[in-house]
């Protein structure tokens, strides 16, 4: 049995450990010069930069890698995505922004018979008259990514005659994912399956994907967030406004928000003579984004769920304390409602549902939001609520005396009277400011001004100065009010809390 080289030289000499050397294997001694070009390695003077665009949609798409378009359920995110790479596949510009053509194939997996109505009403809608084939593929059957992302890429290679795709869009993961997108070993395996088709064309894969009860992150494992390239939330307001939000995009700066509106589109009537409609995305003014407050999780958890409370139990009151025409829900309703709906993401466990409750309740009163008065919670800005609709809540015969009403009618901010002279200090001809009018008014108390664009809970208008009111015989509770609206929010009259 051989030993070391130093066995060698104590046994044989030193002539022996020399030849020896010799019949050794040389590791660089370029005797075998093949190697898998996979692993071809660049001198630092041979890495150059590139001036070929790295974006299908400049500051919305890259050209390559993965990208995660995400919200929750009935957002409009399909509708979107399909409208982005509808342009994408005939080379317009998006939005002002310039595009870099390409085909595109799409997996509808979640609902693919409404879809070929939502590609027709595209089609009437923003192709009438384009005679040229558009490069868009469509496959509405279901898959498991995992298993079948060999034979996807042979039958899109066959099927294409070899042109390369430059989108491939998954709708939706959970429909292509067989496994538990919570668990880190299926998503891995879903990332690497979605890895393989990017690979394989050179294209970009987007995954559109829902998102978790609190609305927070996409839904499910963290490391398919760790992975994409981009990532673009899709949420809609309160005003029916569908609201996309580029939040990061590697090495590119991002588009702003991007604000649109779906359209109805009528396609006919099916064999029951019932109408066949679908929809389409349409750009909307891209203020109405900016103009949305950010709010954490839980207040978007909790606007939302007070919205679909509304719907389902609102009713209105006779209260001096609520606009007139309000649909309001009893608070323990909302609040049982965002427990019980909180309770079941467990991902955050920082807070007690009780203050998580209490710091949503406070992020939506201080842009406005909601209104909140002893039992009853409401949403601001509903249609037919007054000030809404330029209507004065007070100028009511069958609610105010004559005297009362003449004197509101002088400086209503809803009323059009010339002796408003300077709105934005909302000062009277008198010249008198809000601190000096309501020392007419004892039992009330200024705290102070509130931001522009503020809304007065008792007429429901933004116009003119809002300030934060409190009567003391209620408690401390402060309200955004006019100063002439505080006196009907607050009559003299009032001994105790309504």
């Amino acid at each position: 049995m051989k030993g070391d080289v130093n066995d060698t030289l104590r046994s044989e000499g030193a002539d022996a450990v020399r030849r020896r050397h010799d019949k050794a294997k040389k590791i660089n001694s370029g005797d075998d010069i093949s190697f898998d070009p996979k692993f071809t390695i660049k001198r630092f003077d041979d890495i150059t930069i590139t001036t070929t665009p790295n974006y299908l949609i400049k500051g919305i798409i890259p050209r390559a890698g993965l990208v995660v378009v995400w919200g929750p359920p009935k957002c409009g995110k399909s509708f979107w995505t399909f409208d982005l790479v509808m342009h994408v596949a005939l080379g317009r510009h998006y939005r002002g922004r310039r595009v870099q053509q390409g085909s595109v194939v799409y997996l509808a997996l979640e609902g693919g018979h409404g879809f070929r109505n939502r590609v027709e009403a595209w089609r009437r809608h923003h192709l009438n008259g384009h005679g040229a084939p558009v490069p868009f593929y469509l496959l509405d059957v279901p898959i498991d990514l995992v298993a079948d992302r060999d034979k996807l890429v042979q039958a899109v290679r066959v099927q294409l005659d070899g042109q390369m795709p430059v989108i491939v869009c998954i709708d939706t993961l959970n429909r292509a994912l067989a496994g538990d997108e919570n668990k880190s070993d299926d998503m891995a395996k879903f990332i690497r399956a979605a890895d393989v088709l990017r690979v394989a064309f050179g294209c970009v894969v987007i995954i559109i994907h829902h998102c978790g009860v609190v609305g927070s992150r996409p839904r499910g494992h963290t490391s398919l967030s760790g992975a994409d390239d981009a990532q673009i939330a899709i949420e809609r307001n309160g005003d029916g406004v569908v609201i996309a939000t580029v939040e990061h995009m590697k090495d590119s700066e991002t588009s702003a928000p991007m604000a649109s509106r779906l359209h109805r589109v009528e396609l006919g009537d099916d064999d029951d003579g019932d109408p066949i409609t679908s929809c389409v995305i349409e750009p909307t003014d891209d203020a109405m984004a900016k103009k949305q407050p950010k709010l954490s999780a839980d207040a978007k958890l909790g606007l939302e769920l007070l919205r679909d409370l509304t719907i389902e139990a609102g009713e209105t009151v006779t209260s001096n304390h609520i606009p007139i025409g309000t649909k309001v829900v009893p608070a323990i309703l909302w609040r049982e409602t965002f427990y019980n709906t909180r309770i079941s993401d467990k991902s955050d466990k920082r807070y007690t549902l009780k203050h998580a409750f209490k710091r949503a309740a406070e992020r939506l009163q201080a842009p406005h939001l909601i209104g909140i008065w002893s039992d009853k919670v409401w949403l601001a800005g509903q249609t037919g609520q007054a000030g809404t609709n330029g209507t004065c809540p007070v100028n009511d015969p069958d609610r105010r005396d004559r005297d009362i009403r003449d004197t509101h009618l002088k400086v209503c901010p809803v009323c059009p009277v010339p002796t408003v002279v300077d709105p934005g200090e909302y000062t009277t001809a008198g010249g008198a400011s809000a601190r000096d009018r309501l020392a007419s008014a004892p039992w009330l108390q200024l705290i102070g001004a509130e931001p522009d664009g503020a809304v007065c809970v008792q007429c429901g208008s933004a116009t003119h100065t809002v300030y934060l009111i409190r009567d003391p015989r209620l408690g401390a509770a402060c309200q955004p009010l006019h100063e002439q609206c505080a006196r009907f929010f607050f009559p003299p009259e009032t001994k105790q809390r309504r």
